[in-house]
């Protein structure tokens, strides 16, 4: 059996700062180390293994985020998008865990999943290009290991035991001590200065 961390929920300042460390676990094997954090295989098998249609919504989801600044890319917009495609009940299900100001995340294409089916008109909804719908629906089997990271790193999230030593922890344990102790020395830094605020 894979070792495991075993971490307490992240405080804020840990949440900031992970969101913003997945371009650094690029190349990072995305499944050992959702092991390593303690993620269920079966969870990570079902992002293995995910339909064309919940790839695709996750891809929407992960595009509109991209193209999006900071406050602009709130749930206000997600159930606008779920009450023009006729999601009612979906959006009121999710008005009630989330504020219309809150700010997405990845995390949220798993509360989406139920409309995997509708991820174009949800996607057109969001404002996103046609265009770029259409070239996402080209190889709709396609799912590049970012996205899988990205999936992972969310789940981890939505699981709530999401923190930065418990992210240096797994890294340690699979082996990659170069980032771990890159993410100790920049981030716990910067880690503590927010604690402080």
């Amino acid at each position: 059996m894979a070792e495991r961390v075993e971490a307490e929920p992240a405080p804020e300042s840990d949440s900031i700062i992970l969101k913003t460390l997945l371009p650094l676990l690029v190349g990072e094997n995305w499944y050992m180390l959702g092991l390593a954090l303690g993620l269920p295989p079966e969870r990570l098998d079902q992002i293995e293994n995910a339909t064309p249609a919940v790839k695709l919504l996750h891809s929407v989801i992960a595009e509109w985020i991209k193209r999006g600044g900071s406050g602009q890319r709130t749930w206000s917009s997600i159930f606008e998008a779920l009450k023009a495609i006729e999601y009612n009940v979906l959006m009121s299900r999710l008005q009630k865990s989330h504020k219309p100001t809150d700010e997405v995340s990845a995390t949220a294409a798993f509360e989406l999943e139920e409309i995997a089916a509708e991820w174009k008109s949800f996607g057109i909804q969001l404002d996103l290009q046609p265009a770029l719908l259409d070239q996402l629906q080209l190889n709709p089997d396609k799912d590049p290991v970012d996205i899988k990271m990205q999936k992972m790193m969310a789940l981890w999230f939505a699981l709530g035991k999401a923190s930065l030593q418990g992210l240096i922890a797994a890294l340690k344990i699979r082996g990659n001590m170069r980032l771990a102790g890159k993410i100790e020395e920049k981030y716990l830094k910067r880690k503590s200065q927010l604690d402080k605020l």
